[in-house]
């Protein structure tokens, strides 16, 4: 009884991997997940939907009607330890209880979006959604334990997950450390706010490399490469923290004036050779077309679907046993409808022409 992302992404996650999801909708043109109508279309289908609906089966329901309610208390009835889970902006406790959220007020309110960004810029969100997707996680993590509890105990339980707690995750340790000193975590760009040297720096192609010097043996061998040995060791440059705070905009200036020596490319390949952490930074081009993404196959197209070859992003989840499946793509509103009321509720072609006439599927 999911729409918009976070718990059709929850219920994606675990179709995926094997579960039998049935998402239940609206009957009626137009009344369906609300995600459905968004731009941009492909043969009917959106693909902001069809990026969280696959390997689900699709029924409608009128659950404003008592035999809707009926119907789906009989669905209900099949479960051995019901369990229930609600994903909501706020939860169901609290003084935020009935506000409405979406993912940028999420980011807002959790702090995520005034620790992002440049000290000199405003707050700033990150790139794409980031609330519904951890929240639809931590849903399918809630669900799976709650039914490895069940397989032991046969007892069920309800699950209540909330948009805020779970980007409030993101705030990492900074809570712990405002307690201890009272300082208030500020933006730090591409930087860290108590490691350095860290950051996105510029190479001569005008392309952008983030490298990370922030562990000791790193720190080490990236002041050689770049040419400052006499750094190790010295006062100041021992320890992350101490990098940070006397000789940030130092150390900075020195590894970009040793990047503009270099392409990307080349860069990168010398930091590789040393063992230093680094990335370019890739456009989302390159990294559509980037061969470890196809060798994770993180781009996919479900056996059965209606966007040809449109791929669509795969399942992180990669397990040696029981691997994540691709059946089919997203399908329209009660596509099987049908086949679930026959199947589930033994419901014969006359009872479901009955419940199409009166609008209840």
């Amino acid at each position: 009884l999911s729409q918009f992302i976070s718990a059709p992404y929850a219920g994606q996650m675990l179709a995926d991997l094997g579960a039998d999801v049935i998402k239940v909708e609206l009957p009626g043109e137009g009344k369906g997940d609300i995600a459905r109508k968004y731009d941009p279309m492909y043969k009917e289908m959106s693909l902001y939907f069809a990026s969280y609906n696959r390997n689900k089966r699709f029924l409608t329901l009128n659950l404003k009607t008592p035999e809707g309610q009926e119907i789906f208390r009989d669905l209900v009835r099949r479960s051995d330890g019901i369990i229930m889970a609600s994903l909501s902006g706020f939860g169901q406790t609290g003084p935020n209880v009935h506000r409405q959220a979406l993912d940028m007020s999420i980011q807002a309110l959790s702090g995520f979006m005034d620790v992002t960004g440049f000290q000199d810029g405003p707050p700033t969100k990150g790139g794409p959604v980031l609330s519904d997707f951890i929240a639809g996680l931590y849903l399918a993590v809630g669900i799976l334990a709650a039914y490895a509890y069940r397989q032991r105990t046969g007892m069920g339980q309800y699950i209540d997950i909330a948009l805020f707690d779970t980007m409030f995750v993101l705030m990492e340790n900074y809570p712990a450390i405002y307690r201890m000193s009272g300082e208030v975590p500020v933006r730090s760009g591409n930087g860290r706010p108590f490691s350095a040297p860290v950051g996105t720096y510029q190479a001569k192609d005008g392309k952008w490399l983030q490298i990370s010097g922030t562990a000791e043996a790193h720190f080490e061998k990236l002041t050689v490469l770049i040419g400052h040995p006499e750094y190790i060791g010295q006062e100041g440059m021992v320890g992350a923290a101490a990098r940070k705070k006397y000789h940030d905009k130092q150390l900075d200036a020195d590894i970009n004036k040793w990047l503009s020596q270099y392409t990307v490319k080349e860069a990168a390949a010398l930091l590789d050779e040393c063992g230093i952490p680094n990335a370019i930074v890739q456009t989302a081009e390159e990294v559509f077309n980037d061969p470890q993404v196809a060798a994770r196959e993180m781009l996919i197209c479900p056996r059965e679907t209606v966007l040809d070859d449109i791929p669509v992003i795969g399942n992180p989840i990669k397990m040696s046993e029981t691997p994540a499946e691709y059946r089919r793509g997203a399908c329209a509103a009660g596509y099987d409808s049908k086949e679930i009321l026959e199947e589930l509720l033994e419901r014969d072609e006359a009872q479901i022409a009955q419940l199409k006439e009166h609008k209840i599927i």
